[in-house]
């Protein structure tokens, strides 16, 4: 590649996760949008000075972090198949000015719980489309909820403290039983009563 080339469109050529192998390497802009791409290989390198990432329209399942994109800014990653976008996408990738994910097939569920609340602590103007472009699609319960308007509550998604709100009144009421029957003997009144 010529290194002078900073801004590259390769919409809808039918391309797949393998064109990150063969990318300029100062490039800043660049359009994948419309293409096959199913998801961005983890030892990609090279691609430190991009800035803007246009991926709309593939097939990715996952919301990319920044790990490697070290500059990214711009990230366009509408109509894709993300069902459960990472809760820390925002603390990965701290220098997004704008992001634009709607139109995916959001699955309602603890985990994108955690992402709807990392939306909340980002400035509003960066979510492009939030509200309105961000619907749950699974479960069949939720098809058409606002992500916005999603609510399940903590003690559904912390299993430690669903364990600890099952186990604890058991144990109080086995201990309590267990007081009852030796201490007061409490089969013998029974016994007694009945009779």
């Amino acid at each position: 590649w010529v290194e002078s080339i900073v801004g590259l469109n390769l919409s809808s050529n039918a391309l797949t996760d393998s064109v990150f192998r063969c990318l300029p390497p100062r490039i800043k802009v660049l359009d994948l949008h419309n293409n096959r791409i199913r998801s961005i290989p983890k030892d990609v390198t090279g691609l430190e000075t991009l800035q803007e990432l246009n991926l709309a329209s593939n097939s990715l399942a996952h919301l990319p972090g920044c790990g490697i994109f070290s500059s990214l800014s711009i990230l366009i990653i509408d109509y894709n198949s993300i069902s459960n976008p990472s809760a820390d996408f925002f603390q990965s990738c701290q220098k997004i000015r704008s992001l634009k994910a709607g139109n995916n097939p959001f699955q309602c569920s603890c985990e994108l719980r955690e992402f709807i609340q990392s939306i909340g602590q980002v400035s509003s103007d960066v979510v492009e489309g939030w509200p309105e472009s961000y619907k749950c699609d699974y479960p069949e319960s939720y098809k058409g909820t606002p992500l916005k308007d999603f609510q399940v509550s903590e003690l559904s998604c912390n299993t430690a403290l669903l364990i600890v709100t099952i186990v604890v009144p058991g144990l109080v009421l086995a201990v309590a039983v267990t007081v009852l029957c030796i201490y007061l003997d409490l089969p013998w009144d029974l016994k007694m009563v009945c009779h």
